[in-house]
């Protein structure tokens, strides 16, 4: 009989511009938003907790005090099969966001420029749920156009890791 339960992170999922699990195409992205490509994370049992890791890097330097936005995209409800129906009703792939299609999803992290330099990164980290099979981040800039995100493929990602519950 199990006396203890612990979580255990496993088998994360990297959306990057190229050479990833996934993709999201964040190089140089201006003041606008981005989706990454759905991934499905399999039929029942799969966690309801994640982890994320959200790395930025601007090509030009932002106000202290800018922002990136991560959005959470799903599809498909709790075991569909195919990725149908994302909560935006943007395409399944790697896209860039419609006009006001945030609304629609769930914000899971502001990450916010605190030095006013370029080529500086930037990282936040936390844990989000999720029930959906199918999911991608949504990454806003927003800068007001003036600064950018990174011109070198990779600077830009997101991680989602699944955080399993064990019985021992």
């Amino acid at each position: 009989m199990p006396t203890d339960f612990h979580t255990a992170k496993d088998g994360s999922i990297k959306w990057s511009d190229s050479g990833s699990d996934e993709l999201i195409s964040l190089v140089s992205l201006g003041a606008t938003g981005q989706n990454g490509a759905l991934h499905d994370w399999g039929a029942m049992p799969r966690p309801t907790l994640y982890h994320f890791t959200f790395v930025v890097l601007w090509d030009t330097a932002p106000l202290v005090g800018d922002t990136c936005r991560l959005y959470l995209r799903e599809a498909g409800g709790i075991d569909d099969a195919t990725a149908t129906n994302p909560t935006n009703d943007d395409t399944v792939g790697d896209v860039a966001l419609g006009a006001n299609k945030e609304r629609n999803l769930v914000q899971i992290a502001t990450l916010v420029a605190d030095e006013a330099l370029a080529d500086i990164v930037t990282v936040r980290e936390g844990e989000f749920r999720s029930s959906s099979r199918w999911s991608a981040p949504t990454v806003i800039n927003d800068v007001g156009g003036v600064d950018i995100l990174s011109a070198t493929p990779n600077d830009c990602f997101v991680i989602f890791t699944p955080i399993f519950d064990q019985a021992q």
